[in-house]
């Protein structure tokens, strides 16, 4: 399969992060899925993330917001996205 790519990125060391509850990584993981969803499918040829999450109480936090923002910054960056 030469047409899947993964990415991942590193949560840094905030408690919310590393424990077992997962609520805020999956907050995370929903708010940079919807805005990476944006930015492919204007690309060239247009592409789709292909896992899904659903939203929770955490995505309002500023932590889990300016984590999300940085994680699809950084997806921007190493893939050259525009948006």
């Amino acid at each position: 399969m030469d047409d899947l790519i993964i990415f991942w990125a590193d949560m840094g060391q905030a408690d919310e992060f590393l424990t077992l509850e997962t609520s805020h990584r999956e907050g995370v993981e929903y708010l940079v899925q919807r805005q990476l969803r944006t930015v492919l499918a204007r690309g060239k040829p247009p592409l789709t993330v292909i896992s899904k999450v659903r939203s929770n109480r955490t995505v309002q936090l500023p932590l889990v917001q300016s984590s999300a923002n940085e994680v699809v910054g950084r997806f921007q960056v190493h893939f050259g996205s525009r948006q």
